[in-house]
């Protein structure tokens, strides 16, 4: 158990960490913020897929449509789908307010990708992080 923050050094450092978080929380937009607030497991996927693809989380909510940018948020949608079986509006939804027929277009289209060798590694390392995740969080074990 943490002590009291009674310590008047110690409040101050709390009170400078609050005061960076609430600067850095100004700068998201409101899809942004949603994704930080949002479902931890929904948010993990996403730092999972940008790190992985190089491409930065703010992009995969964004309203990027590079060809990079894309493939990586077929890849997200795919596996919020397979790995947390949500559905296609709430996916949407996480994504910054996109149709759910957009998200199904997605999936679809990762489901293609996947006939590449490379793509294909990729979504299972994923899919087997995300769903280790999930059963570590919900404590059950597959």
């Amino acid at each position: 158990m943490r002590e009291p923050a009674s310590d008047p050094a110690r409040l101050d450092e709390l009170e400078r960490r609050m005061t960076a978080l609430e600067q850095r929380m100004s700068l998201l937009t409101p899809a942004e913020i949603k994704l930080v607030r949002g479902d931890r497991l929904f948010t993990a996927l996403v730092g999972d897929v940008a790190t992985a693809t190089g491409v930065p989380a703010n992009k995969l909510v964004g309203a990027g449509r590079d060809r990079a940018t894309a493939r990586a948020r077929h890849l997200l949608c795919w596996l919020a789908r397979s790995a947390l079986q949500m559905s296609f509006p709430d996916i949407g939804e996480a994504l910054g307010g996109r149709d759910h027929t957009t998200v199904l277009m997605s999936v679809r289209a990762a489901d293609r990708l996947r006939d590449d060798e490379e793509f294909r590694a990729l979504a299972d390392d994923l899919l087997a992080r995300a769903q280790a995740r999930k059963n570590a969080t919900t404590g059950r074990s597959e």
